[in-house]
């Protein structure tokens, strides 16, 4: 631990370490936001939400490294391999899709943990790629205990992010699953670093065709740009979904959410009608609070009555849509209370004929 500490202390550039940190968390957070969005879409369209999530992911492991790469002072000048560099960009995309596609097919325990596993797996393949990309005047000698460490730790972590984000709900998954992703790059790096040296070697030729560490950097830059960009990209999609729900609420009408024949969503008119909460609905088949009392079952608009959790019995007129809701074809019940409607029936009815 101390050897960790102190490499990053004395060999690395406080600066860049931190901007390594920042760029590892943007990448995390969006591919956790890709990866959310994946599990509310339909099996074609999740595939590639799956494979965005993973491309994201690759790509903020690889800038985490390089910037990191470009933080360390190994006390002699680096420049970087082009092709190696470019496969270290592929296992790390490659890695992270092999990984989120398991994790995201079966969330058992052990599934999950596999994945975890896979994820060190890539990110470890990564690193030691990125490694062979450097070009010094130099031989790198790692110790032999040191990086079985840093991939340990690494798979832990990455296994902690994939439970995290598939038992967790609300706020507290984002933030976990991002952290732990987070530790889990950053523990198999800078670990990983510790056990390094460069001895140097005056034989060894630096190609011509090496990447420069400036040049590398503005390659770096701009893939942490674009990461933040998606990241930004994604928060408005986010927005821009409040607000179409915004729309929603102010509705008249009440609006149930149906996909495979369950609750999955519904606007705030419906609840303040029925006086049921969302977490009490969702789940739930729509016989549970409607139940029909006149229309034939295969018709678009159905009488009905709304049954409220405080047991009133609420006429309404049911009109059933179709449309494509967060990636998946679902039922949409447009619900419209009849109360009025019938008192003013009543009021205007005629009365008995006089004699």
């Amino acid at each position: 631990m101390f050897s960790v500490i102190a490499c990053i202390r004395d060999n690395h550039d406080g600066r860049l370490v931190i901007a390594a940190v920042i760029v590892s968390l943007v990448g995390s957070l969006t591919a956790m936001l890709l990866l959310f969005r994946a599990q509310e879409c339909d099996v074609g369209q999740r595939k590639l939400w799956i494979g965005t999530s993973a491309f994201a992911c690759g790509i903020g492991v690889w800038a985490t490294h390089f910037i990191a790469m470009l933080a360390y002072d190994g006390g002699m000048p680096i420049s970087y391999d082009f092709s190696l560099t470019f496969l270290s960009v592929f296992l790390s995309i490659f890695g992270s899709w092999v990984a989120i596609w398991i994790a995201s097919e079966s969330r058992t325990g052990y599934a999950l943990a596999f994945s975890g596993v896979l994820m060190a797996l890539g990110i470890t393949a990564m690193h030691l790629t990125g490694m062979q990309a450097i070009e010094a005047q130099a031989v790198i000698v790692y110790d032999s205990f040191t990086p079985v460490v840093a991939f340990c730790s690494c798979a832990a972590f990455a296994t902690a992010a994939f439970l995290a984000f598939f038992k967790l709900k609300g706020l507290i998954r984002s933030v976990a699953s991002s952290g732990a992703f987070v530790l889990a790059i950053c523990t198999l790096h800078f670990i990983s670093m510790s056990s390094v040296t460069l001895v140097p070697d005056p034989t060894r030729d630096v190609p011509a065709m090496a990447l420069r560490p400036e040049v590398l950097a503005v390659i770096v830059m701009v893939v942490a740009t674009g990461l933040i960009l998606m990241a930004f990209g994604a928060v408005f999609l986010e927005s821009h979904l409040t607000d179409l729900r915004g729309l929603a609420n102010v509705s008249q009408e009440g609006l149930v959410i149906l996909r495979e024949g369950r609750i999955v969503s519904t606007n705030e008119r419906f609840l303040s009608l029925s006086g049921w909460k969302l977490a009490e609905l969702t789940g739930n088949i729509p016989s549970a609070v409607l139940a029909l009392i006149q229309g034939g079952q295969e018709s678009d608009h159905r009488e009905m009555l709304l049954i409220a959790k405080d047991e009133r019995a609420i006429p309404v007129e049911v009109v059933t849509r179709r449309i494509v809701y967060r990636g998946r074809h679902c039922d949409v019940l447009v619900v419209r209370d009849l109360t009025r409607r019938r008192c003013c029936d009543t009021a205007i009815a005629p009365g008995p004929a006089r004699r």
